[in-house]
């Protein structure tokens, strides 16, 4: 699992999650290419993008 890939990332990959939240809740999941993914995987992509979403608002408000 790899966070925004690379374009050479991306040609290989046969399979692609975004997961988009407002910190409290997940408001979008999109699943891309042929490839698939556990539930393991898809409940740790979740937890990923959690945890990013606290790292990067703390970013932005700290301005």
């Amino acid at each position: 699992i790899v966070l925004d890939p690379t374009g050479n990332e991306e040609r290989a990959a046969d399979a692609r999650m975004t997961i988009e939240t407002d910190g409290s809740m997940i408001r979008a999941m999109q699943k891309g290419l042929s490839g698939s993914f556990s539930r393991s995987e898809i409940s740790s992509m979740i937890d990923v993008a959690f945890d990013k979403h606290s790292e990067l608002k703390a970013h932005i408000d700290k301005g």
